[in-house]
């Protein structure tokens, strides 16, 4: 189901601060996690059909937080459009029948895959923006 303003999202992402979504689920995906850190992995960035990500979409943390965790598990990790224009990666939005938000960050405007410099970039910059309650991670939301 879908809003009237869910249907005029900008393809373009005109603001920077707008922020990408992206679900880590380390105990399916173990080598998505660094222990060690305690933060999401280069692995957890790396696709070669394309990083998958909700977009914020003009919702608040909260809102964008509650709707990706009733279709996706794991912690969610947030990068900005900035951050990823910072790197050359170029955010695409590709909504699905099914998620209005659907979005992928793709290595450039001709290369699907992000490099593992890219992906390392994202991991060690990524908000953690919600995480399982036993976890020690500082939690923004």
């Amino acid at each position: 189901m879908t809003t009237s303003s869910e249907n005029f999202l900008p393809a373009d992402f005109p603001n920077g601060q707008e922020k990408l979504l992206r679900a880590v689920w380390k105990e399916r995906f173990p080598s998505f996690w660094n222990e060690k850190t305690n933060r999401p992995s280069s692995a957890a960035f790396k696709d070669s059909k394309g990083l998958s990500v909700d977009r914020a979409g003009g919702r608040s943390d909260a809102e964008a937080v509650e709707y990706a965790k009733a279709h996706l598990h794991g912690y969610l990790v947030a990068a900005t459009v900035d951050l990823c224009r910072e790197i050359n990666a170029s955010p695409k939005y590709l909504p699905s029948r099914t998620n209005p938000y659907h979005s992928e960050i793709h290595g450039s405007d001709t290369m699907i895959p992000l490099s593992g410099k890219q992906a390392k970039h994202l991991a060690r910059y990524a908000t953690i923006l919600f995480g399982p309650k036993e976890s020690l991670i500082s939690i923004q939301y």
